[in-house]
């Protein structure tokens, strides 16, 4: 193996471009399976080829391609594989190429690193050279993707250097939403190892935010929601996916992104921007993270808390109360998918809950008084109920996590002239946790009920009194008639 820049026969040549079929003769580290640790790069020139490891999603699999060099920024060198060159030209590749070098040094690197910080991060330069690889190559399975394993010098399939895929059939906005979410995965990976799914992901969409591809006077999106991905539609339409478990294999996965997205969004506007960037850089994963982030910049709330006021933000986007804590200042978003109630009576048999996705109801003419009674969740999960209620004297909102020893939560619910009112419920746990891989939601079917007036459940000792008192009356009912029907048989017989 050399570690010279590879070469090949027919190198391109800009005023008249030629490119080989195959390229056969290149010395490829991958197939001779060198392992060698010092490996490092050369900086690169336009035309240069290489053969790089990609991985198919749908068979697990790894294999090679061939590609070369068409374009050489300061903070990129940007690859399409011989494949895709020559079956959509040379010419039109090589001006895609430099559009996309000069956005990403001029916008993307720089915005990127000020957000989440230097690629090398803790893991260091793999290859010497601080160029990003970008690599264009038809992707089985995703639209672009990033893996660690290319920043490990030991390993069989590892191309040793920084860099990402993006699929060369996506149109230009979403290459250009899709570069900043891998790079911010890189810069990710390369600080912390291992983190919560729904943390990573949200991260790097809030990156696309960052970098500014998001913004309503972007050259690419223009009539689209403010500072809202193109995914946000499949979480208003479906709250009730969960936040924490990233199902990959059973959801619709746009969902997932979409809400991962909008938790992060909801995280900085709260608690500032250093916060959203320290977790990052936190060794803690998921819940913990937040939490030891925030304790860390002063605020005592726990996840639970932050959650509740995300939902309860995301179903009413209150300005103006509150201290703005229910609202997104800097997006136009709202659940869409909400169960009306036109008087003050619901039965829903059988809700399916998801860990941490949600349920939202209207009561549009509920009377002053009403409680709501729904199945206790099993084993150690609790239910989060949000009530917003809106009469004369404004939006009054509390917020509860339950555990209910009993079959049955009863949750009672006033106001002064209400005018209409939102249930929010939620499958929760005291101390939750978010899996760092692809993981299916725990489930719950629970019952769900809302009556008017104020229903007090008995107690324990009410209940046992009550059962006393009545099998004692049912037990003196019983002999009565036991008594008279032998005193009747004895008269009978006297006949």
């Amino acid at each position: 193996m050399s570690n010279q820049p590879y070469s090949a026969e027919g190198i391109i040549d800009i005023e008249e471009p030629s490119f080989p079929k195959k390229i056969t003769d290149l010395d490829s580290r991958h197939s001779k399976g060198n392992l060698d640790s010092d490996y490092t790069l050369n900086f690169e020139e336009f035309g240069n080829q290489e053969i790089f490891w990609m991985y198919n999603f749908h068979t697990s699999t790894n294999y090679e391609i061939n590609a070369t060099l068409l374009a050489v920024g300061t903070w990129c060198y940007i690859y399409v594989d011989n494949d895709t060159i020559e079956q959509d030209g040379i010419e039109g590749w090589i001006d895609d190429c430099e559009f996309y070098r000069e956005e990403f040094d001029s916008t993307i690197y720089p915005k990127a690193v000020e957000f989440a910080g230097h690629p090398d991060g803790n893991t260091g330069d793999v290859d010497g050279d601080p160029h990003v690889t970008i690599l264009f190559s038809q992707i089985t399975g995703a639209t672009g993707y990033y893996a660690f394993v290319h920043d490990m010098t030991i390993h069989y399939y590892s191309n040793r250097r920084e860099m990402i895929f993006i699929d060369p059939r996506i149109d230009l906005f979403e290459v250009m939403i899709t570069i900043p979410h891998e790079f911010n995965h890189l810069i990710w990976g390369n600080n912390e190892a291992e983190e919560a799914i729904f943390l990573v992901e949200g991260g790097a969409e809030y990156a696309t935010y960052y970098t500014g591809y998001l913004m309503n006077d972007s050259y690419l999106i223009a009539g689209q929601d403010y500072n809202l991905t193109d995914f946000e539609y499949y979480f208003r339409i479906h709250p009730e996916v969960s936040l924490l478990c990233f199902d990959r294999d059973n959801d619709d996965v746009r969902i997932h992104y979409a809400n991962s997205y909008m938790f992060y969004f909801y995280f900085a506007e709260k608690y500032g921007l250093a916060a959203a960037q320290e977790l990052i850089h936190t060794e803690e994963d998921g819940i913990q993270a937040i939490e030891l982030v925030l304790s860390n910049h002063g605020y005592d709330v726990s996840f639970n808390d932050v959650y509740l006021d995300w939902i309860t933000a995301c179903t009413l986007d209150l300005e103006g109360v509150y201290n703005n804590l229910y609202s997104l200042n800097n997006a136009n978003f709202k659940i869409s998918a909400v169960t009306e109630v036109l008087d003050t009576r619901l039965s829903e048999t059988d809700v399916l809950y998801e860990y941490y996705g949600f349920q939202v109801k209207k009561l549009l003419t509920p009377t002053d008084e009403f409680t709501l009674q729904i199945t206790s969740p099993r084993d150690q999960y609790g239910l989060g109920i949000v009530v917003a209620i809106y009469d004369k004297n404004g939006w009054n909102i509390t917020q509860n996590l339950v555990f209910e020893e009993n079959d049955l939560i009863n949750y009672y619910c006033s106001g002064d002239e209400i005018e209409y009112a939102y249930v929010l419920t939620s499958l929760m746990k005291e101390s939750p946790n978010a899996p760092i891989v692809s993981y299916p939601a725990p489930t719950d079917n629970l019952n769900f009920t809302i009556t008017e007036g104020h229903i007090i459940p008995a107690t324990p000792t009410e209940k046992s009194l009550y059962y006393f008192a009545f099998s004692t009356l049912f037990g003196i009912i019983v002999c009565s008639i036991i008594y008279r029907h032998k005193k009747v048989n004895r008269v009978g017989k006297n006949f």
